[in-house]
């Protein structure tokens, strides 16, 4: 039996083991691959009980992919914290936790942990979404969206935005440190609302403003140069990702010719505060929202 097993590693002997959990719970015909996270894969499945569709988040955590000198235990661990980070945010902005579980066993001799996380199904990733305004409006990428194209973009920056605001004014402040398009997922909901913040691998609380982290977390082209270079940074690390994101959800580049009409003008302001080397430079999500009528558009101006 798996808790056998575990039972012969002394600093894990403590953990409860669920073998083929996975496969008890859901339907084995249902279960599909649909993508990558930070640290595992991401399947589809459907549960036998209630007869939904729920997204199930793989993270596979064996000793030959670790740093040396880091322990199977510590990084099951740190998993387990970040995950206790996200399942207390139970609010409409983010991917709702539904469950969790390990299973453990044994891969050409090595112990491999394989923790499951079970959440919402979400329709497709804002990545998906930016793809599908592109092919709409015929526009290749960094070419500038048209009016309508501008206006589904801000509206889902507000959400983005407000999303984020969320985990900065929580008590403590929580980090994202990995906000990048393929972590932001698109389902509609009996609010209006269709941003869902995902991925909190990488989520951290940042209790105070001397606080140190981990340097370098996160994806190279969102990374800001304060997270890249230091362990001293805090929420508006964030910011910076999504000034990157910005520039994708809007489909221009900074460095090539664009028409200099009102709304470019508009975003690119924000995205340059958004990009600043200076993290105090930064505005905070707040304070973007307070000012979002110097970016956004209203639909009756389409």
């Amino acid at each position: 039996m798996a808790t056998n097993l575990l039972q012969d590693y002394p600093d894990l002997s403590d953990l409860y083991v669920q073998n083929e959990r996975m496969t008890r719970e859901f339907d084995p015909d249902s279960i599909k691959f649909i993508g990558e996270g930070t640290f595992g894969e991401v399947f589809k499945a459907k549960h036998l009980i209630d007869q939904k569709e729920y997204a199930i988040k793989t993270i596979v955590i064996r000793q030959n992919n670790l740093v040396k000198g880091v322990r199977v235990r510590e990084l099951y661990d740190v998993t387990i914290r970040e995950l206790k980070v996200w399942a207390k945010l139970d609010c409409d902005h983010f991917t709702q936790y539904r469950s969790s579980w390990l299973e453990a066993g044994h891969k050409d001799k090595e112990l491999v942990l394989t923790v499951y996380i079970q959440m919402d199904l979400c329709w497709f990733t804002l990545e998906g979404a930016i793809h599908k305004m592109r092919a709409h409006f015929d526009r290749p990428v960094n070419q500038f969206l048209p009016t309508l194209g501008y206006y589904m973009a801000s509206e889902l920056l507000i959400e983005i935005l407000e999303g984020i605001d969320y985990l900065h004014n929580s008590i403590p402040p929580i980090m994202h440190r990995d906000i990048k398009p393929k972590n932001i997922l698109i389902k509609g909901s009996p609010y209006g609302r269709f941003i869902k913040l995902a991925d909190f691998g990488l989520a951290t609380e940042h209790l105070k403003e001397s606080m140190t982290h981990t340097q370098a977390m996160g994806t190279d082209k969102y990374m800001p140069p304060e997270v890249r270079l230091s362990r001293y940074y805090g929420t508006k690390a964030d910011m910076y990702s999504i000034g990157v994101t910005v520039h994708e959800l809007f489909n221009f580049d900074l460095y090539s010719p664009q028409p200099k009409d009102d709304n470019y003008v508009k975003i690119t302001t924000l995205n340059k505060t958004l990009l600043d080397g200076f993290p105090s430079n930064r505005p905070s999500c707040a304070d973007t929202l307070k000012a979002r009528h110097r970016w956004h558009i209203p639909y009756r101006a389409i």
